[in-house]
């Protein structure tokens, strides 16, 4: 296959993760509906298995550096980095705790 077939059939695929991308934003996945996020994922898989073709085939066509480009931002957005898990103890104890109490006190001393 040569790189421009391998462009036109795979750039409606990599269009669509675009999109997602876009929409998803700086928060990831979370702003996606369920079907949304699923089908991320699975772009996100098909779009690297492009890149290692791409780098592969052609590695000084302008494809691979696009699909780069793409994958490590579809990367950014699957795989947020996780948070701490001291500061989420410490957010509960300071925060959600003292809130659910006060939303629940008039129950409690009834």
């Amino acid at each position: 296959m040569r790189v421009d077939e391998f462009v036109t059939r795979r750039r409606p695929e990599w269009e669509r993760l675009e999109a997602l991308l876009h929409r998803a934003g700086a928060g990831g996945p979370l702003g996606l509906r369920a079907r949304e996020v699923l089908s991320l994922a699975a772009l996100y898989r098909r779009a690297t298995a492009d890149l290692a073709r791409a780098q592969r085939d052609w590695p000084t066509e302008p494809v691979a550096s696009y699909l780069n480009g793409l994958v490590a931002r579809g990367h950014a957005a699957v795989y947020r980095p996780q948070r701490e898990a001291g500061k989420e103890l410490g957010i509960f104890y300071r925060r959600t705790l003292p809130q659910t109490y006060r939303a629940a006190a008039p129950f409690l001393l009834a």
